[in-house]
């Protein structure tokens, strides 16, 4: 929903109940290649900036290793 360079800044700003990573093929232009996979995670009322960057370091993390293997494989599905 919100791109760019503050993507977190602005969902918990605007009372979101939720954010997520996103998978991206990279290109040259920001956030314009294809998604390969997304994941949300619930944004608790009195959480921090920083605490949502560790927790949605850590599901990147895992999504992206449950990535991999199909991105090697050519089996990963782009939206």
């Amino acid at each position: 929903k919100y791109r760019g360079g503050a993507p977190v800044h602005y969902a918990i700003g605007k009372g979101e109940k939720e954010t997520g990573i996103s998978i991206i093929r990279m290109v040259k232009k920001m956030d314009a290649g294809a998604i390969l996979k997304q994941a949300a995670i619930p944004i608790d009322d009195q959480v921090t900036v920083a605490e949502m960057f560790d927790r949605l370091s850590e599901l990147g993390s895992q999504v992206l290793l449950e990535t991999l293997p199909a991105l090697f494989n050519g089996t990963v599905t782009e939206t």
